[in-house]
Formats: structure tokens, sequence, C-alpha cells
């Protein structure tokens, strides 16, 4: 959309604006309950058993409505994304789901939770239940929210000098990742005042908290003489809002509850 990389802001992570949610895509991370992170306190509820599911390798998802609607089945790796939705109506979700993790292997289970995936109470991105994580989610209208954009990088060499040159070397180095940019480069050879360049594409999440550093490095060769060299820096960060959830609790001295 043609905004400068400096100025992305996190989206809007809400994923009801008062539309049904129809599909919601998880990331399976693993781990325990007390990594939960939403506020859907008078709804949520996650309970482990023994170390809670593994942060490696595979465990099997089981997620079903209180209808008995399976919303999700399958075995998926750490890491993988996986899609909640209620095939069986094409429609939104409903307003509790539980969910269990358990052992491919075995069968054991290591985790249960339940939460309301319908968008009626608090659903934002980045959500944590348990040992799932809400990437994406979309209403029953088709409009899809997540928090990942497509970013353009573009490369521009110029010759600034006043013989021919040839440009022989554009490396772009990123996250301690080097690639050779010459194979994307429009033209190599360049005469005085003109200019060439090559662009390349990268997926980022404005979601996380994160900083990212480009350095490109260019040589080019005159017909005779010293080759020359330049280099470039290019950096950016996305940073996310805070959130906070606030709860008041009354009781009596002998613990009844003020209401």
């Amino acid at each position: 959309d043609g905004i400068e990389c400096k100025d992305l802001t996190q989206p809007n992570g809400q994923c009801s604006d008062g539309d049904d949610i129809s599909v919601l895509k998880f990331r399976f991370v693993g781990g325990t309950c007390s990594q939960s992170s939403n506020t859907q306190r008078d709804v949520f509820s996650c309970s482990d058993v023994g170390d809670g599911p593994p942060v490696q390798g595979n465990s099997t998802i089981f997620c079903v409505s209180p209808g008995g609607e399976e919303l999700f089945s399958d075995t998926i790796e750490v890491g993988s994304v996986f899609v909640m939705k209620n095939a069986a109506t094409a429609g939104s979700l409903p307003g509790t789901v539980t969910c269990e993790i358990s052992s491919p292997e075995t069968g054991d289970l290591s985790q249960t939770f339940t939460f309301n995936p319908s968008g009626s109470i608090d659903l934002i991105l980045k959500d944590t239940f348990g040992s799932i994580v809400l990437e994406s989610c979309a209403d029953t209208i088709g409009q899809v929210l997540d928090c990942f954009t497509n970013l353009t990088y573009t490369y521009t060499f110029v010759n600034v000098g006043t013989n021919d040159m040839e440009v022989t070397v554009a490396e772009r180095t990123r996250a301690d990742e080097t690639r050779d940019l010459l194979p994307l480069v429009a033209d190599v050879s360049l005469s005085p005042g003109e200019s060439t360049q090559a662009t390349e594409s990268e997926m980022v999440d404005l979601c996380v908290d994160k900083s990212y550093a480009t350095v490109v490095k260019a040589e080019s060769d005159p017909p005779s003489g010293i080759p020359c060299f330049d280099e470039d820096l290019y950096e950016f960060s996305t940073e996310v809002t805070c959130r906070v959830d606030v709860d008041i609790e009354c009781l009596s001295e002998d613990g009844i509850e003020c209401k």
C-alpha cells in the first residue's frame, strides 16, 4: 500500500466489529497454560497434565463445540499453522470451544483449554490460549484480519562518476543472511548519470516487537582503472502497543463476595 517501512504501525487486532467469526487461524507453539495471554477471563480456562504439551515435535489437537461439532482434528508440528472453522454449518463459530492436546503416539492428554472464538467478546490477534496463538481471523462477510504485510525493498545503483561502469557486486545482508542481488539488477552497464535497480520482497509480522536492518554493498568496474565501492544501511522496527486488563475483587473478612 506504499507506506514507508519506518512508518508502519500495528493493525487494529480486534477480530470482530459486530459480524460473526467464521474462520480462525492459529499457530501451535506448545508449552503450558502459564503462557496464556488474553482478556477472556470469564470464559477462558486451561489446565495442563504433567508438563503440558512439548515445545518440539508433534501433538494431536482436537477442538469441539458444546454441541459436538468438530472444529479441528489433526496431528501437527510445533510452529505449524492450523485453521479452525465450522465445516458442519459453513457458518459462524460457536460461543464456546474446548480443545484437547495429546500425544500422537500414546494418546495421553497434555492440555485442555476452553475459550470463546465467536467474536462476541474480546478476540484479538496474538491472543494466546494455552499452546495456541491466534494469527488471523475472518468474519462471515469475508473480511480477513492478520498481522502480516508484504514489504518491497528497492535497491538503486547510480553511476555518479564521469566514466562508464559495470556493476559487478550487489549484495544485501539482513538477519545474518547475505543474498546476491546481481541477478536481480535490471541493467549492470551504466553510463554517467544512469541508474538501475533491484527489488525483492519480504513478509513481516507487524504484531511483534522486532528490529530490521538491511545492509547493501555495491562494487562497480570502469573500463580501466580502480573499481569503486559503496555501502548503505536501512533500519526500521515494528513496535507493539501495550494492552492492560484490570479486575476488581471485593470480599468480606469471611470470604463472601461483596455482591
